[in-house]
């Protein structure tokens, strides 16, 4: 993983996304909006998104015990902090890494902890689609959108659980020579996959999902307070959740640009002017994206050093 080459790709990238924001908002009313912003919010939203990331780190520790994983407290804060600089990757599939990282760790197979990275993937995805859901009912708009979304992530989970039929698919593939020495392992993915996807585990990964990102979601009207729009909670749950929706399927590097441009878009439909529309876009995005991708960058830093010092200590010689 060329991970700095990525991460300059990822700030050029930003930056012209936020140049873009800048000239469509006019610079020099976008510097008065935000010389007018309530500064004293900011760390409190910062705050918010730090309690976004406690409460997934709650979901990947109860998804680990859900496969038998047991890592110490430490070290599995550092792997998932440092998965969190995958936040740059499309869709944040890049945050896979965390299971080599946990195999180098402890030789934990693939195929027991890539369903988690999957998991935490589709029980985000379902958290937001809620949270939009609520909001489009709220304002008494058609669900159509969001059920294309849904329909297919739900049909998907139940086909999951026909275990019959799964693992006739899976014993297909000992016809095929290039899977015939992977059946094992895809029986155990797919074993894992079931598990954390049947009911019980599903309900308790979607509610610490609907919370966590709730807790950005109050971040953006929070923002807005500080920028005295008139824009209500839920209108401001409903941009966020939709924004990141969208900036999610978009496949682009962090949803850059699609989730600027869209949250910008309809805080405009929600009343915010346009300077203050994408004042308060920038401003979110760098409690929410920049800032966790710092704090990600900083804990695989501090992982990295911890592992290099435990593996260049001498070792113990017995008398």
């Amino acid at each position: 993983m060329d991970l700095q080459r990525n991460l300059w790709q990822f700030v050029v990238f930003g930056l012209a996304v936020t140049l873009a924001l800048s000239i469509y908002a006019d610079l020099n009313s976008l510097l008065e909006a935000f010389s007018k912003f309530e500064w004293t919010l900011f760390p409190v939203v910062l705050g918010l998104t730090l309690g976004n990331q406690f409460l997934r780190f709650v979901k990947w520790e109860y998804l680990l015990s859900e496969v038998d994983v047991d890592l110490p407290l430490r070290k599995s804060f550092y792997i998932f902090g440092s998965g969190l600089i995958m936040i740059m990757t499309p869709g944040k599939l890049g945050e896979m890494w965390k299971c080599w990282l946990i195999r180098d760790e402890q030789g934990t197979p693939l195929s027991r902890t890539m369903p988690v990275i999957a998991t935490e993937r589709i029980t985000d995805l379902l958290g937001v689609l809620l949270i939009s859901l609520l909001g489009i009912l709220a304002f008494d708009r058609s669900p159509l959108i969001l059920l294309l979304f849904l329909i297919p992530i739900s049909a998907g989970i139940l086909l999951l659980q026909y275990e019959r039929g799964s693992y006739w698919v899976i014993g297909l593939s000992e016809s095929v020579p290039i899977l015939r020495t992977k059946t094992d392992a895809l029986r155990n993915l797919y074993t894992n996959s079931r598990s954390l996807l049947s009911p019980r585990p599903l309900g308790v990964t979607t509610v610490l999902s609907v919370f966590s990102w709730g807790l950005e979601c109050i971040g953006l009207w929070l923002v807005l307070q500080g920028f005295g729009a008139d824009v209500t909670m839920i209108a401001a749950a409903f941009v966020f959740a939709l924004s990141s929706i969208l900036g999610a399927v978009s496949l682009l590097p962090g949803g850059l640009g699609v989730t600027e441009g869209s949250m910008t878009a309809f805080l405009i439909v929600f009343g915010a002017g346009e300077a203050t529309a994408a004042s308060a876009t920038l401003i979110i995005r760098a409690a929410t994206l920049w800032f966790v991708a710092v704090l990600a960058l900083s804990v695989y830093l501090m992982y990295r050093r911890t592992s290099e010092s435990i593996q260049s200590s001498p070792e113990e010689v017995d008398v």
